[in-house]
């Protein structure tokens, strides 16, 4: 995980047990209604003072249980009625998002009170750019040559995630090379079909890396 992810301060990790054979780092099908009904049921049983969570069904189970949860979303798409159903329980103490332009949705319409929706940008660790190798040592690690423009990008590929826009740019710029990382599998083989079918010979992807490569690919 350290390496992975980048995480630097240790912390326990408890496995809820929906499948009998390990499998790292996650198993398809993980994230399954059988998952997030154990995940609830283990951290009401701890009795928390809160619960925080990504996912909008672990968030309802936790507060059936009788949990105070926070919910973070980066998507548009909200089951409205639920969630207002949560924040009138008052299990629901706010929603988490990372730009005010998805706060602007979630309160304008669908009119989720201002008070419960906090922005949160996503961070980075600026200390991590400053221990990567030099521009040059960095291109030919990439066999890139000196000349060559580069416009990095790294996160996931799926729809309402700007690669659409990468892909238009790349056609408009065919002189930049456009170097891509992250993005599950399956996304990663789509998109590389879609290359291959616009044609688009100076762009790359590199699937998934570790979190310590990628101050490394975006410099």
């Amino acid at each position: 995980l350290e390496s992975w992810y980048g995480i630097t301060r240790p912390f326990r990790i408890v496995r809820i047990p929906v499948r009998l054979r390990r499998m790292q780092p996650l198993p398809r099908g993980y994230d399954s209604a059988l998952f997030r009904c154990l995940a609830s049921l283990y951290a009401a049983l701890k009795r928390p003072d809160l619960v925080y969570s990504r996912s909008v069904e672990a968030v309802a189970v936790a507060a059936r249980l009788g949990v105070r949860t926070i919910l973070e979303t980066h998507s548009r798409d909200l089951p409205v009625k639920r969630i207002n159903r949560l924040i009138d329980g008052g299990f629901l103490a706010a929603i988490v998002t990372i730009s005010p332009y998805l706060k602007e949705i979630f309160c304008g319409k669908y009119g989720l009170p201002a008070e419960k929706v906090m922005v949160a940008p996503d961070g980075v660790d600026l200390n991590s750019f400053a221990q990567v190798p030099g521009k040059k040592e960095l291109r030919v690690r990439f066999g890139v040559d000196t000349h060559t423009k580069i416009a990095t990008y790294a996160g996931h590929l799926y729809e309402n995630r700007g690669i659409e826009d990468i892909f238009r740019c790349a056609e408009l710029m065919p002189q930049v090379l456009f170097l891509i990382v992250g993005g599950f599998p399956e996304h990663v083989r789509d998109r590389r079909s879609e290359v291959v079918r616009r044609q688009l010979r100076n762009v790359t992807l590199r699937g998934f890396v570790a979190n310590r490569e990628i101050p490394g690919i975006l410099r």
